[in-house]
């Protein structure tokens, strides 16, 4: 089963059954089928920018369970690209 890191930004909202928050983790989730134990979080204040121009940026890394990852080497490396794994 493949892991999903979301670059996803913001929340969407749905009305049925009942009007609530959906979170990009979740729209994934449903479309691909992929478990949420596979699918990762990558966000913080608006870091696209940083990422575009190969800037540090500051993010956390969530997974479903801790809310914190599980991938500390990744988080510690100085600095990665999308896409250069």
């Amino acid at each position: 089963m493949p892991v999903i890191i979301s670059l996803s930004k913001g929340v969407e909202a749905e009305l049925e059954p009942e009007p609530r928050i959906i979170t990009p983790t979740q729209i994934i989730n449903r479309a691909t089928g992929v478990p949420n134990e596979n699918i990762l979080y990558l966000g913080g204040p608006n870091i696209a920018s940083e990422i575009y121009n190969n800037e540090y940026a500051n993010a956390r890394l969530c997974d479903l369970k801790s809310g914190e990852s599980h991938w500390p080497s990744f988080k510690a490396a100085p600095l990665h690209r999308v896409g250069q794994w």
